[in-house]
Order: C-alpha cells, then structure tokens, then sequence
C-alpha cells in the first residue's frame, strides 16, 4: 500500500484489489484482512508500509477502489485499523489523544469514504486507546459513528489478540474486558478466547444481554452468508485452482504496471 498509494490511481487500485480476491478465494481465504487507511503521522509507526498516504482524501479513495476491486470477486475485506493507529511503540496499549474536530478532519475521513462508497464486509479496530478508551470497547468509535452515522452494516473484528493484549497489560480482566467490547460494538473476537470463554458467565450475571449476544451473531452470519458459505462453507479451497489462478501471467503484469507507475518525481 505504501507503495500503490502512490500511484494516485484508483482504477489501477480497483484491478490490484481484484486480482488479490482472486487469488485470496483460490486458497480458500473467504476475507482479506486489508486494505488499511490510517494515515500515515509518524516515520515510526511499525504499520505505514500499510497505509496509503499521508493524505485522507488520497487514502480514502485509493482505499475504497481496492475494496470494490476485491469484494466485486466474492471475496470480503476488512478495512483497518480503525482508528489513530500511528505508532509502533506501545501499540497494545497506546493513547492517542485526538480532539473531535482533529478526528473528524484527518483520522477518520478515509475510514468514512469507504464505508460509504465500498461497504467492507469488515473493520477491524486498532490496539490503542482513543482519548482514554480502547478502540475495541470503544462505543462512540464502534457504534456512534461507524454504524449510526457513517451506516456500516458489516461485523466489526478486533485486530488480533486485542482483547487478550489489555489482560497482559493490566488492564481489567478478561471478562470484564470482553463485555465491555461486545457492548461497544465488537462482534468478533479475533485469535483469543474472551468472547467464548467469558460470554455466557457474563449473561448470567447481567454484564450483557441476549440481545448483545445476538447482535454480534447476526452481523457475523449475515456476512457469511452474503459471503456464500452457509450453502458450502469449503467452496473455494481448491488446491488445483490455485496452481491456476495465483500470480498468473495477468496478475503479474498487474503488480509491474503498479510499481512503473508508484515512481514519483520530485523537485525542489
């Protein structure tokens, strides 16, 4: 991304995110976990060879051609990581403080042009704190602005181990943490065993509901079914498909038109 950021090419980004559909479903690989569209603040952040500008109008258009590329395959994708992720150092447990009007302006434009144009199948949220609250119990992030403002009608999955990462960092337990993201907006728990482990304690004691249980489930299964995979939840691994269908002769020349035209000229 890095790199076909800089081509300011949507249509170009449209054909790139196909041919990764493409080849995504030919192993078997239902949603690919991209592109991500945070921008880029720091030379630091362990991330930017991810995102693609330093530029929200530039990222939230190049992010929104490459989700119409790939989802137009079959394929989901999962846009991230939503949101402030801007530095390596302490991602797990970072704050990043941002006033409304800085988030509204710079941080979250691109997340919503491709909300808004592209509908991703998924967003992940990020590791750090927003203004004190992590992204992944974040209500105001998860449910205030993503869903009722923005109209995402997706699953929201947390980035891996996020919930799991504040238990190693002190920040709560593990049920504690876990209904707290659930209610926020949080439908998957990725990698880690806080959702299944701790849920059905926590309905028993009043920490969630039945209808945040279902919530959850319901954005999950909408998407695997618009995804296809209830009628053959295997239906794209296929070993011998892939032999065909990856790094072809069409998506080769793909990836060399991308990196001729990422060759930028400066003058001072």
């Amino acid at each position: 991304a890095v790199t076909s950021g800089a081509t300011w090419d949507a249509e170009l980004l449209k054909a790139e995110g196909q041919a990764i559909g493409e080849e995504g479903l030919s192993y078997g690989v239902d949603v690919v976990l991209g592109p991500g569209v945070n921008i880029k603040r720091n030379p630091l952040c362990g991330r930017n060879f991810e995102y693609f500008s330093e530029d929200p109008c530039i990222a939230g258009a190049m992010g929104a051609a490459w989700v119409q590329g790939a989802q137009s395959t079959g394929a989901g994708t999962s846009l991230k990581h939503f949101a402030a992720n801007n530095q390596e150092y302490k991602r797990f447990n970072g704050n990043s403080q941002v006033d409304e009007r800085t988030l509204r302006e710079l941080y979250l434009p691109a997340f919503e042009t491709v909300i808004k144009t592209a509908q991703p199948e998924t967003v992940m949220c990020s590791y750090p704190r927003i203004n004190n609250v992590h992204a992944s119990d974040n209500h105001w992030l998860l449910t205030d602005v993503l869903r009722n403002q923005w109209g995402f009608d997706g699953f929201v999955v947390t980035d891996y181990t996020a919930i799991s990462e504040m238990i190693d960092h002190g920040i709560g337990d593990l049920q504690e943490v876990s209904a707290r993201a659930l209610t926020a907006g949080t439908d998957m728990d990725m990698v880690a065993d806080g959702f299944i482990g701790t849920l059905e304690k926590s309905l028993k004691e009043g920490k969630v509901t039945e209808a945040d249980i279902d919530k959850a489930c319901r954005h999950i299964l909408e998407a695997k079914y618009k995804l296809g995979l209830f009628a053959n939840p295997y239906k794209y691994c296929d070993v011998k498909r892939a032999e065909k269908e990856v790094f072809t002769p069409e998506h080769r020349s793909i990836a060399r038109q991308i990196a001729t035209e990422t060759f930028v000229l400066l003058k001072n």
